[in-house]
């Protein structure tokens, strides 16, 4: 029985220390283009960063993207709806573990939003499915 534990408790402590080094010397600058895709296909337009760090020791995480860009539609006159220098967001964990999404701190620098409606009162704004309904 003490073998059995003795080898749950090193199993244990590999987990741990294997998941301590790969969040730490994890370069998550290469998942920005996965997720900049995916939230391409979410949004339906071009949605770029240049880059992206996240620090999640923390009971609030902090995520921080640099150079977010989102393309404006085909009919817009600005290329991008909308573009932020940097953004920086804490997000509460212990919410996020009992399924809300609990921002405590978002903060945009240099943000700029080009909205606008076209010649048929259809806003630039609505993204995704949802443009379906206008």
């Amino acid at each position: 029985m003490r073998v059995v534990f003795n080898r749950l408790l090193l199993t244990f402590i590999f987990f741990i220390f294997t998941l301590f080094l790969v969040t730490t010397v994890f370069h998550w600058n290469w998942l920005r283009v996965p997720l900049g895709l995916l939230f391409s296909t979410q949004f339906e337009r071009k949605l770029t960063f240049l880059h992206l760090d996240l620090n999640l020791f923390s009971w609030q995480p902090e995520i921080r993207i640099h150079g977010l860009q989102l393309a404006n539609t085909s009919w817009g006159k600005n290329y991008f709806l909308g573009e932020v220098e940097k953004l920086m967001a804490r997000i509460d964990l212990r919410a996020l573990l009992q399924g809300r999404w609990v921002f405590s701190e978002i903060i945009l620098t240099r943000p700029v939003l080009h909205l606008e409606l076209s010649h048929q009162n259809i806003p630039n704004w609505v993204l995704g499915k949802k443009k379906r309904n206008h």
